[in-house]
Order: structure tokens, then C-alpha cells, then sequence
């Protein structure tokens, strides 16, 4: 058995080393889908077929299937079976929970808060209620990315709904302490939504640590398909659906339910758990080695709060140098930035909100490392970055851009 186990472990390890040519370093953006993920989901693709909402037997093993998926996530992640709702991932999760329950709210109760730093689907959201009459507040964050709990405090009102807040940034990885934020909200008879997305299976997760109303999280983070989420849903919280037309996931999502997804995420999330504690070890030693070795490089700062972020995640600036010259430079590896261009239109919210005086932002690369990251690979994309920022400095500097004359590799925060 235990040979079994092993030989599973190396070929989804195998799997996702040989996803591409390239090193990958985005997988805060997505992850490949593990193995064992994908033989659980067969079934439900080809001959377990059925409509999970029909009476035959068909659909019956389907729904059966379904219940199993959300009573594990229970399980997991805590809270009340029927407390969890599947959606198509974080982004409609995020919205079902900030517009659900503003919709559902009194009159008098039309404010909500959300942090500067939050995910666009979040912010984006809040912004289009405003432009129905709700009333907004968006708190700025210290130039570590923190929050300053006091000014929550400050910022709530007695028409207070919903504050919106996530656990760990999906750019620059820093983690919030959301049971104090949870703590501070209750107190005022306040409602508080997280989006955990990024968190889980990087750090622990659950309903009673985190003490949120709802959550929110999606499949394609945790090495499980795109295309689903889900959203906890407390049972004392009043939310109105976004669809309409049937009565599925407790009237809050019409439309059949895909249940090879859901067994997908069930799965992807039960692995992620269970990898969770030596695997954020091993991320954090990879950042660590990665930002030592950058220590040879001039010029460049973490971007975040160096000790309270999530151990797969490192996002700097980087003075001197354009950001589409740097990628292109670096066609070896799979990477993101944080600006398309050197054009401050295109500069990342996250990043502006650290810095809202920065008016010739440097450019930003957010590596973020997985399952599938070796210590070799890192030592490579290091040695590689460090060979092309001193190039580009020389043939193609940015325009307008010095480099820093700060310490050598200065951690900002």
C-alpha cells in the first residue's frame, strides 16, 4: 500500500514537471490538475453520467455522488453541509456573497467595507452596488500591505452590512489576520466575507479559525479543475440569489450541478489538505533560498510584509528595467507581472495601494512556486534573472527609472 502511495506521489510529481518547456513559476494564477483529481472525476464524465436533480437511478448515484463531494468539504474546511454552495469558482462566489447579501439587507443598512488590496471580482463588485445607491468604504493598507484594525473600527457605521476582506493577496501574498477582523465585525453586529482562495492548502483554513460568515474559494488553486468553487453560506446569514430558474444549491444557484467538478474540487481540496503542512514547509524554504539568492542583485524590494505572507508567493520590484524586456528576456520561464507596460495605466491596484505616491512605479514580477517547483528550478530562474536585469540595465534601460541606490536586495517593510 505504502509502495502504491509513493508511486502515485512521484508520478503527480513527474506530471506536473512535465507540464511545459518552461519552468513554471505562476501557480498562484492556476495549477495543473493533479492526477489522482482527474481519475476521481472519470466516472462522472462518461459513465456515471447523470442529472443529479432527476429521480431515476441514474441521477440518483449522481446526487449521492454530489452529497459525498460537499459533506467531505465539510469535513475539511468545517461548518455545516448544507452550509457550503458550489459555484463556478471564486468570482461568483465572491459576487453571490457581497451582492446577495447587500440585496438582502434593510434599508437602513446600505454600507459596506471592503480593503483597497482585494481581489478585482470583489471590488469590482462593490463598486457596481455603488452605482445603485449602496455606500462604499475602501480602506487603504500600510506600505507592507497590513491592515490597521483600528481603522476598521473606525470605518464602521450603524448601517454597516458587509465587510469584505480576504485571507492572503492573490499579488503580493501577504496574510491578514482575519479571526480579528472577524472579531471586530460581530462586535458591531457586522457580517464579514473572506475570499481564501489563495490560502487554502497554503496555510490552515478552516470556518472556526477564520470566524467569517462567509467564504469563499475556488478548484483550479488547489491542483483541482477550473470551472468550480464554493461559497459557505453561515445559516443565520440572509443572502438572495443571483440566478433564478430553479430551485439547486438551496434556491441560491439555478442550473444543473456539474458534478464531475465538484467531485473534482472535494478531491483536489481533501489532497491539498493532506500535503498542506510538509508542503508549505518546503515552499518556504524555496522562498527562502530564491530571496537569498537574489541578495547579489542591486536594486530590488519584496513587495509585502516579509514575515506574515503565504510561503509560496515572492513579488518584487524591480528598478532599471522595462517589464515587457524583462519577460521577454526570461522565455524560460513562466512568470507574471504586475504591469503589461511601463505605463502607469497598467499598473496593479495592489501594488498602487502599497505605494499611492509611486508615480513612476518600477516593474513588478510576482513568482509564485508549487508542486511541481524544484530547488534547481529555483536556483535557475535566480541565477537567470539576475544575469537579465544587469543586462537590460545596460542596453535597454527603462525610461525615466534609477536604479535604487538603497542596501542591496532591501526587503521593504
Amino acid at each position: 500500500m505504502h509502495l502504491i502511495k509513493a508511486l502515485l506521489l512521484c508520478s503527480s510529481f513527474c506530471f506536473y514537471c512535465s507540464a511545459g518547456a518552461q519552468d513554471y513559476f505562476d501557480y498562484q494564477s492556476t495549477t495543473p490538475c493533479d492526477p489522482r483529481v482527474v481519475k476521481a472525476m472519470m466516472p462522472y464524465w462518461t459513465t456515471e453520467f447523470g442529472n443529479p436533480h432527476a429521480s431515476h437511478a441514474f441521477g440518483e448515484r449522481a446526487a449521492f455522488a454530489v452529497s459525498e463531494a460537499r459533506q467531505k468539504i465539510a469535513r475539511i474546511l468545517g461548518g455545516k453541509t448544507t452550509e457550503w454552495i458550489f459555484t463556478s469558482g471564486a468570482t461568483e462566489a465572491n459576487v453571490l456573497a457581497i451582492c446577495g447579501v447587500m440585496h438582502a439587507a434593510p434599508q437602513n443598512k446600505k454600507h459596506l467595507i471592503v480593503c483597497a488590496t482585494e481581489h478585482k471580482s470583489v471590488l469590482e463588485t462593490c463598486k457596481s452596488l455603488v452605482r445603485r445607491g449602496y455606500v462604499l468604504t475602501i480602506l487603504p493598507v500600510n506600505q507592507d500591505g497590513s491592515l490597521s484594525l483600528d481603522l476598521l473600527k473606525q470605518s464602521i457605521r450603524p448601517e454597516t452590512m458587509l465587510v469584505s476582506i480576504m485571507v492572503a493577496n492573490n499579488e503580493i501574498g501577504v496574510i491578514l489576520p482575519i479571526a480579528c477582523v472577524a472579531e471586530i465585525c460581530h462586535k458591531h453586529g457586522v457580517l464579514l466575507h473572506t475570499d481564501a482562495t489563495q490560502a487554502i492548502g497554503n496555510i490552515p483554513v478552516s470556518v472556526s479559525s477564520l470566524g467569517a460568515d462567509l467564504i469563499s474559494f475556488s478548484g483550479h488553486k488547489i491542483y483541482g479543475p477550473k470551472g468550480i468553487g464554493a461559497l459557505y453560506v453561515a445559516s443565520h446569514v440572509k443572502i438572495r440569489p443571483l440566478l433564478y430558474g430553479g430551485l439547486q444549491e438551496k434556491g441560491l444557484r439555478a442550473g444543473t450541478v456539474p458534478v464531475p467538478l465538484c467531485i473534482g474540487l472535494a478531491k483536489a481540496l481533501e489532497i491539498a489538505e493532506e500535503m498542506r503542512p510538509q508542503e508549505a514547509r518546503r515552499l518556504a524554504f524555496l522562498q527562502g533560498i530564491f530571496l537569498q539568492r537574489l541578495q547579489r542583485l542591486k536594486g530590488w524590494r519584496l513587495n509585502g510584509c516579509p514575515n506574515q505572507r503565504l510561503p509560496n508567493n515572492v513579488n518584487i520590484s524591480i528598478d532599471g528595467v522595462d517589464s515587457s524586456d524583462l519577460l521577454m528576456s526570461l522565455p524560460d520561464f513562466a512568470l507574471s507581472t504586475g504591469s503589461a507596460c511601463s505605463s502607469e495605466a497598467h499598473f496593479s491596484h495592489v501594488l498602487a495601494a502599497l505605494d499611492p505616491d509611486n508615480i513612476m512605479p518600477p516593474t513588478v514580477l510576482r513568482i509564485s512556486f508549487g508542486r511541481g517547483t524544484t530547488e534547481a528550478a529555483v536556483y535557475r530562474l535566480a541565477d537567470r534573472l539576475i544575469e537579465v536585469v544587469q543586462t537590460l540595465r545596460i542596453t535597454k534601460p527603462a525610461g525615466g527609472k534609477r536604479i535604487c541606490k538603497t542596501t542591496k536586495g532591501k526587503i521593504r517593510s
